[in-house]
């Protein structure tokens, strides 16, 4: 068993709030070498810590005793090492029983999944300069995401005018240089999320900075469409190799351009000119932060994040279950 320190905060377990998977590889920070494929599955849970009734979420997920550096050891460092900024959540204990380990974290609100369609230009702009900041503090770092999406993006359950980034399981450091790729089959998965994955990671190719602003991209117009063209049910008949081919071919077709057309045009502006960077070009943070910032003001402010999203936040805190008697130390 991994080593664990005694005494550490127990919590009871709660009704489930959500479950996920992605694919990629969960390469530690300080192992950038890892090349091994993943699916990432786990289940989130409210729960409350019973000394000090402190409700938080705690994400749970199978891994084997034998495993001495798992997905949420790793998913901790991260979160540990960017806890500075605003958008990252807390974590407040990391703990293994049996066959599973724990991450219990800081209790948020909806998802951007939640309310996609639902949300106008001014509050996808509010969000858009929030995740800004937040990418260009994380890549400060020298990490990447790889997995931006509008289930990653959470509402603060104290503030929701205010989001939260969540998933660092994919987090990766990533690559200063461009290196030679010659010819090279079709990868057999892409990582992260298909339907917000960049073109590049289609490919196969090396993600970078570029690449997370990208699957930003794609995210908020998720939200101001409700639907990416390409997000579509696919026949059961389709084999995932089909479905990447078909996802990747639409995606390309799709400019940034025609994806704004009866929106502002800034939204199109930003996916073409994030899809032309280099490979280890820094992306303008600064300038996009005052682009969103402006059509927020001029379109007004009288709808913001925290109204539009009140309408699901209702289902928070409805807390009721087991007690897990496993050992958690703090974070």
């Amino acid at each position: 068993m991994a080593s664990l320190r005694s005494g550490g905060p127990v919590y009871k377990l709660g009704s489930l709030i959500g479950k996920g998977a992605s694919v990629g590889t969960p390469s530690p920070v300080h192992h950038p070498s890892l090349k091994i494929r993943h699916i990432l599955q786990a289940q989130v849970f409210y729960a409350t810590e019973q000394t000090t009734g402190q409700l938080v979420a705690v994400k749970k997920s199978r891994v084997s005793l034998r495993v001495q550096r798992t997905l949420f050891q790793h998913e901790a460092r991260v979160l540990r090492l960017l806890c500075s900024h605003p958008a990252i959540p807390a974590v407040h204990a990391i703990g293994r029983f049996k066959h599973f380990e724990y991450l219990a974290m800081e209790l948020l609100g909806p998802s951007l999944g939640d309310v996609e369609g639902q949300l106008n230009q001014v509050s996808v702009s509010q969000i858009a300069v929030q995740m800004l900041s937040a990418l260009e503090y994380i890549h400060s770092h020298g990490l990447v995401h790889r997995d931006i999406k509008p289930d990653n993006i959470l509402f603060s359950s104290q503030d929701q005018g205010q989001i939260r980034l969540i998933d660092f399981g994919l987090a990766h450091q990533y690559e200063r240089e461009a290196r030679s790729v010659g010819p090279t089959s079709e990868p057999d998965f892409v990582l992260g999320t298909l339907p917000y994955a960049s073109l590049n990671a289609h490919q196969g190719l090396p993600l970078t900075r570029r690449d997370d602003l990208e699957s930003l991209a794609y995210s908020l117009f998720s939200i101001l469409l409700g639907r990416l063209p390409w997000n579509k049910p696919h026949i059961a008949t389709s084999t995932p190799r089909s479905v990447r081919r078909c996802v990747y071919a639409t995606k390309r077709a799709w400019s940034g351009v025609r994806l704004s057309k009866g929106y502002d045009r800034a939204f199109g502006q930003f996916l073409d000119e994030i899809r032309n960077l280099g490979f280890d070009e820094m992306p303008l943070y600064n300038q996009w932060q005052g682009v969103f910032t402006s059509i927020a003001d001029l379109l007004g402010s009288s709808s913001t994040p925290s109204s539009d999203a009140e309408k699901v936040a209702g289902k928070l805190l409805a807390l009721a279950g087991i007690l897990i008697e496993a050992s958690f130390y703090r974070y």
